[in-house]
């Protein structure tokens, strides 16, 4: 069994990596209140990384590509 990342792996781990420091502030990772909580849709940061999701078609990632989905494999 391999257990070590192929470099297509690595760098789409970069890239999602880049994309978490770009749209989900620090200050609001960790607080399940500002994704979930009552006023979630108020709070500015949060309606963006949701939009960045949509806009990336990250939103629904196990679904099928040709219905929205992203065409992940199973280690991405």
């Amino acid at each position: 069994m391999q257990l070590a990342l192929r470099q297509p792996d690595l760098e789409f781990q970069a890239e999602v990596r880049r994309f978490i420091d770009r749209y989900w502030p620090q200050r609001v990772r960790g607080s399940s209140n500002a994704v979930y909580g009552p006023h979630r849709d108020r709070n500015p940061e949060v309606r963006t990384w949701f939009d960045a999701l949509v806009a990336n078609q990250w939103s629904v990632p196990n679904w099928p590509a040709d219905q929205g989905g992203v065409g992940w494999s199973p280690v991405q």
